[in-house]
């Protein structure tokens, strides 16, 4: 697990438009022991000549999280993870997948056929933190 959180690390510090503070509470949370454990989250791990590229996590009908190292082609390998996670939910089913996505994300799943469905804002006013998220959908 030691190389996955590397991986969100890495993926958060060069890819999240956001202040330091955001950035910071955003790692600590998705590199938590057992995160992804207590969330029941099926983790899939990406990887080519053995070295892990990227991580992608579904539950239900959900993408949950994407991270790609940023030493790879980011736009590249997380086209292939979002494609092999709707093929996933595509075997069971699913009639749509939907993902929530930071702001700045928004572009690329528009570009790969998601429609925006909503916004939500979390506060975590114990991390003095503020999070805006962007629903989108896809149906099958």
């Amino acid at each position: 697990m030691t190389r996955v959180k590397e991986i969100i690390k890495a993926a958060f510090a060069e890819t999240v438009e956001a202040d330091q503070k955001i950035k910071e509470f955003l790692v600590n949370k998705f590199t938590a022991d057992g995160y992804f454990e207590k969330r029941e989250l099926n983790l899939f791990l990406w990887d080519k000549d053995g070295q892990i590229e990227g991580i992608g996590a579904i539950k239900g009908s959900e993408m949950e999280k994407i991270y790609v190292d940023p030493q790879f082609d980011t736009e590249e390998v997380a086209g292939k993870i979002v494609a092999a996670l709707e093929g996933e939910l595509m075997n069971t089913y699913a009639p749509e997948v939907v993902v929530r996505v930071l702001p700045s994300e928004e572009s690329f799943y528009d570009d790969l056929g998601y429609e925006k469905v909503g916004e939500k804002v979390y506060n975590y006013p114990e991390a003095g933190v503020e999070i805006r998220t962007i629903h989108m959908k896809r149906e099958f």
